[in-house]
């Protein structure tokens, strides 16, 4: 794997909540933020009761979707050593500039593969109760943003050329349907 930016839609009743538990488990988890998660959401004596309270209220934030998204999933991964500290700062910084910026959100770093990747999920909706509906030409500008933030922060060649080679080289050949690429809803 190397710098690439996967955005998918989570679609299943109950699945947001257990990615938000499944993405902050110890054995994965090196750190983790909530982002636009109300400070009353996040009580808890320990950081496992604080992980556990906002997966918890992002699945009651799912649960009253409707049709093929109740969620977004992105993971952006690093092609070289970065401290968690960094990685959550270029994951905020893509969400500040991405079409998520005001969607509920949940941040971790993981280091449990050979590359360092964060896990962000987000809700449906954003802060205003909006739905949040991407076009295909939407869903592909995340490569391209993500390629841009990392490029200045780490020096890394990001010329489409290069982001599709590292694409190829990530699916190993094997062929990935439209709708798993691109991640894009049907329509409601």
């Amino acid at each position: 794997m190397s710098s690439v930016c996967k955005v998918t839609c989570g679609k299943l009743a109950g699945g947001t909540g257990a990615n938000a538990r499944y993405i902050t488990r110890e054995s994965a988890c090196d750190r983790w933020e909530a982002r636009h998660v109300p400070e009353h959401e996040l009580m808890g004596a320990t950081d496992r009761d604080r992980r556990h309270a906002a997966a918890q209220h992002m699945d009651r934030l799912a649960a009253c979707e409707r049709g093929n998204r109740r969620d977004y999933r992105v993971i952006l991964s690093f092609e070289k050593e970065v401290s968690s500290d960094k990685a959550l700062a270029m994951a905020r910084e893509f969400l500040d500039k991405s079409h998520f910026r005001d969607n509920p959100a949940m941040l971790a770093v993981h280091r449990n593969t050979e590359h360092v990747h964060v896990h962000i999920l987000l809700a449906a909706r954003k802060l205003d109760g909006r739905k949040l509906h991407l076009e295909r030409r939407e869903f592909e500008s995340f490569d391209k943003l993500w390629a841009k933030i990392y490029q200045r922060e780490m020096g890394r060649d990001q010329s489409r050329e290069a982001v599709t080679d590292r694409h190829r080289e990530a699916v190993q050949g094997r062929e990935i349907s439209l709708s798993e690429s691109t991640a894009w809803p049907a329509a409601p």
